[in-house]
């Protein structure tokens, strides 16, 4: 939040809007909403905020700094187009495309709305449902930001449409790697603007205690040192356990693999009781303030405050666009850092309605999406961006001259880290090429597998009946 006061009134601007009140006065009033644009990231670096006649303006400090500003549209001012762009949930990377295409593009009003809006939806599932009928109905948005939602389905019922036109003259920009895993006969129909590549920080374990769960588990069995802190709430664990040793829940036959999901609960079960992993109502860390946090293993979130401490033993990186201070870290633990069998996470995976009205507007949005100039912009912990010549820019940076202390003076706890050299940059760099294991995202999945596994180790369900009930929605939800 930043106040600025000019005269009698006093204006506050956060990731909510811009608000004003008169001195001394009770209530603010909302005089712009934060909408799409930069300030409403969960995430941004806010220096200040200033007030100039009727412009407003914002320091920011990502991108080495800059200054944006923001005016209401005068009555009778109408936009010549629009544009809707859909996501599930906030996408601060949307986010900001949206804004720089939208000062690109003044005369085009751009909507951008999530499922989290959507009237009545509680579930991932009710999200999509309310947006396949408006789809159905050919209200559908323009752009999808399809991240958690049903692709598959999609490109067989013909919703998506190939993007590869539409990105001829950016292909060799981009990672070729990535554009393969999306290329499906010629066709692209979308393809991410980030990407996250898993990996394993240790303090002098084997390679091969991270081969599978199985392996994990074993290892971990009757020692005294900890793998995570005590005392976390299990769906953060399942989250992490999950994305890192996903179960082949559906076989390569499509049918769905009750074995295995039985095999993985045991595993997660087996896990949770050595590392007195919680119950969520028992756990000093809540899960709804650690998600609002970006405190999840899919934001990019690793434990490595314990790791330097020695509370635990290794690290689960999602290595999210920057190798930070993970080199040194596991130096001084005595450990290396090394991927996980090449696997990968997408975020902001972009999709064009085939039969939206504003196609025209949506092909121009996902070319200026995949522009040098728009995977440039640095959004902090969203993956690493899929064109060449800015992974080749990171390959030569060298951070080790940035030093952080951290930890408990008081205590004792007290460690010092160095950044990253051009060497591990360059290592970094040529991993992130070369990851070919997409790990899908499907949340509508995940969530009937956090409900059941959550019930199950919370005691409320039997391992049997837990598997089956995982392996019955799931394959409802195929079948939907």
């Amino acid at each position: 939040v930043r106040i600025f006061s000019d005269e009698d009134d006093v204006y506050l601007g956060c990731p909510k809007g811009i608000f004003r009140t008169k001195k001394g006065g009770e209530e603010f009033q909302k005089i712009l909403d934060a909408g799409t644009y930069h300030f409403a990231r969960e995430n941004i670096i806010l220096l200040k905020f200033f007030v100039c006649g009727d412009a407003f303006y914002f320091v920011y400090g990502e991108d080495g700094g800059s200054i944006k500003k923001y005016v209401p549209a005068e009555e009778g001012d109408e936009p010549d187009q629009s544009l809707t762009v859909y996501s599930l949930q906030n996408n601060d990377v949307i986010l900001d495309m949206i804004s720089e295409f939208q000062n690109k593009y003044p005369d085009i009003e751009i909507i951008y709305e999530t499922g989290e809006g959507a009237e009545g939806s509680v579930t991932i599932a009710d999200r999509i449902r309310a947006l396949n009928a408006r789809i159905l109905a050919g209200d559908g948005p323009d752009v999808f930001v399809l991240d958690g939602l049903p692709t598959e389905s999609y490109i067989k019922k013909g919703i998506l449409a190939d993007l590869m036109p539409t990105l001829a003259d950016r292909k060799e920009d981009l990672v070729p790697g990535i554009l393969s895993a999306y290329t499906t006969e010629e066709k692209v129909y979308m393809l991410p603007l980030r990407f996250m590549v898993s990996m394993f920080g240790t303090s002098g374990q084997d390679a091969a205690v991270f081969e599978s769960l199985e392996t994990l588990v074993d290892f971990c069995d009757g020692r005294e040192e900890p793998a995570v802190p005590e005392g976390l709430p299990y769906p953060y664990i399942l989250e992490i356990l999950y994305y890192n040793f996903p179960p082949e829940i559906v076989s390569q036959d499509g049918n769905i693999n009750e074995g295995e999901i039985s095999k993985f609960l045991g595993l997660v079960k087996r896990f949770c009781d050595m590392e007195q992993v919680l119950p969520a109502s028992e756990s000093p860390y809540k899960m709804d303030a650690m998600k609002r946090n970006g405190q999840c293993y899919l934001q990019g979130f690793t434990l490595d405050w314990w790791f330097m401490v020695e509370e635990q033993e290794f690290l689960f990186i999602n290595m999210s666009g920057d190798l930070g201070y993970f080199p040194d870290k596991v130096r001084q633990r005595g450990g290396e850092l090394f991927d996980n069998h090449k696997r990968y996470y997408a975020n902001g995976v972009l999709g064009i309605n085939a039969q939206g009205a504003g196609k025209e507007w949506a092909e121009l949005f996902v070319k200026e999406a995949f522009s040098y100039k728009m995977q440039q912009i640095d959004t902090w912990n969203t993956g690493f961006p899929v064109h060449n010549k800015l992974l080749d820019e990171y390959a030569q940076k060298d951070n080790s001259h940035s030093m952080i202390s951290a930890g408990s003076r008081d205590k004792g706890e007290l460690y010092t880290v160095t950044g990253f050299t051009q060497a591990q940059a360059k290592e970094m760099i040529a991993l992130a090429r070369s990851v070919d294991n997409l790990v899908e995202r499907n949340q509508v999945v995940y969530e009937i597998i956090e409900d059941e596994t959550v019930s199950f180790l919370d005691g409320k369900t039997s391992l049997e009946d837990a598997a089956k009930e995982i392996a019955n929605r799931i394959r409802l939800y195929y079948l939907e």
